[in-house]
């Protein structure tokens, strides 16, 4: 009853529970068989226990569960027990032995076994058990030379079947080369492995591995048509959306837009609850403006901000459309869209850029007011950054420009003989834009107005004004020279 009890409570992943049924059937029972199975399963619940308690960070308990899990697996692997029940007693005796730090303990017992195996067969697999160690302990270089070792030894075994010992060793090799980036010797092992093993369980895996190791020796066309092979056989996998992303983006380095644009696009179609459906859906839009193709762009950049407006891709979108709509002559969408942006996410990186392309356009117009507006608000929302700079900088330009409006205005007035209105207009400007260049030509002119009106003594008052403000300042020597005539032939 308690093996039973013990095999239920496995299937329930109950390991405490398998423990204790299992310890009571070796403890009460007569039957050597029954105690060689019971000490294998309750060797694995220690495993698993001890490998739990380690997460937890319970290293201690751990350890004592890996201790009792090996003294279990060595009793029934001097016993006997089945072949399977014996390699994975192996395999579990040979991890465990690791997770106590007794890791070259495990290697020398994988060795001693390799060294007194009776066939090649039973050789092989006890080879794949070092492998598997070594790759575990990430002792990379023997790890490799294993695999090579099965790949090349001349075991028979089915290897039509879902798993066959060189297909592990393949997909193991392939693993390490990745991992050392060695990308076309992971190709060329891949394709040999995928050629070799038509049925093996990690056909979709070594698809999927040959098609990267394209991707990141740059070979991005063959990269493409193998990612895209990849979805189109394994169009369930849990990698599918993935894959239709990178070749998406290989086809995108190659400036193949349209066919770029149509794999990201079929990730939203196929996989709507992929986590990359945002960011996919705004890089098809990114590829049809790449393509001209500007309405169908739009319409996907919109579709990414309505439909995922919490996401980092409906911030891109929204800036994208902003300047798309640009592109097809709807500006004030455009600066609509490029508001939304500051104002929906306005810590977002493009909402500065949104801000300050507002200016420009205003600036372009030759607004200047507007932007002047526009400038300050990337000043005062986007303190320190570039964009930031840069906006005072261009503040001073339009302070220049607003001011050399205003001083054509007052002197169009002037040259009207309205010099009463002339006189006001260039105290304005002087009181408004006292940096600007037009400042003190505007005082001076006031002077000249003010002569005109003959009121000599505000006049001179006036002329009095600018040589004290400019007298040593270079740029305006010809404005204080001016004045000091004026003054003179008072």
């Amino acid at each position: 009853m308690h093996y039973v009890l013990g095999r239920v409570a496995r299937e329930r992943s109950d390991h405490a529970a398998e423990v204790e049924h299992f310890t009571k059937v070796v403890a009460n029972t007569r039957n050597e068989d029954l105690a060689s199975f019971s000490r294998f399963f309750r060797g694995i619940a220690l495993y698993q226990s001890g490998s739990a308690l380690d997460a937890a960070g319970d290293s201690l308990a751990g350890g004592l569960q890996f201790e009792a899990s090996v003294a279990d697996l060595e009793s029934v692997l001097e016993g006997g027990g089945t072949a399977d029940m014996r390699l994975i007693a192996f395999r579990t005796r040979g991890v465990a032995l690791t997770r106590l730090g007794l890791s070259e303990d495990a290697v020398r017992a994988y060795e001693d076994l390799i060294a007194a195996a009776p066939s090649a067969l039973e050789r092989s697999e006890f080879q794949l058990m070092l492998m598997e160690l070594y790759y575990d302990l990430g002792r990379l270089d023997e790890t490799k030379s294993v695999a090579g070792s099965l790949i090349r030894s001349d075991f028979k075994e089915d290897e039509t079947g879902e798993f066959a010992i060189r297909d592990r060793a393949y997909f193991v090799l392939v693993s390490v080369l990745l991992e050392e980036e060695r990308y076309a010797e992971a190709h060329r092992s891949a394709t040999a492995a995928l050629r070799r093993f038509p049925a093996s369980l990690n056909r979709p895996t070594l698809m999927l591995v040959s098609a990267r190791a394209l991707f990141f020796e740059e070979d991005y066309s063959k990269a493409a048509a193998a990612f895209g092979r990849f979805a189109a056989a394994y169009p369930a996998h849990v990698d599918a959306g993935q894959s239709l992303y990178q070749g998406g983006y290989a086809h995108e380095i190659l400036g193949e837009y349209e066919a770029a644009a149509e794999a990201f696009g079929r990730i939203a179609a196929q996989f709507p609850d992929h986590v990359l459906v945002a960011d996919a859906l705004y890089r098809s839009g990114e590829n049809l403006y790449n393509a001209s193709r500007f309405e169908d762009a739009l319409s996907v950049f919109i579709q990414v901000v309505d439909s995922y407006p919490r996401s980092e891709a409906a911030e891109k979108a929204l800036y994208s459309a902003s300047w798309t709509y640009m592109d097809l002559d709807r500006e004030q969408e455009s600066l609509r869209a490029m508001q939304r942006l500051v104002e929906e996410y306005p810590r977002s990186g493009f909402a500065r850029y949104a801000q300050f392309s507002i200016g420009d356009y205003y600036y372009s117009k030759k607004r200047f007011d507007d932007a002047r507006a526009a400038y300050k608000k990337v000043v005062s929302l986007f303190p320190g950054t570039e964009e930031a700079k840069k906006a005072e900088s261009l503040l001073a330009d339009v302070r220049e420009d607003l001011a050399s409006l205003a001083y054509e205005g007052a002197f169009e007035r002037f040259q009207q003989g309205d010099y009463s209105a002339a006189v006001r207009g260039f105290e304005e400007i002087y009181v408004d834009y006292p940096q600007s260049y037009s400042a003190l030509a505007a005082l001076a002119n006031k002077g000249v107005a003010l002569e005109h009106l003959g009121d000599s003594a505000e006049a001179r008052r006036t002329y009095e004004r600018v040589l004290s403000v400019g007298a040593n300042d270079p740029e305006t020597s010809d404005i204080s020279k001016f004045a000091r005539l004026r003054l003179e032939n008072l």
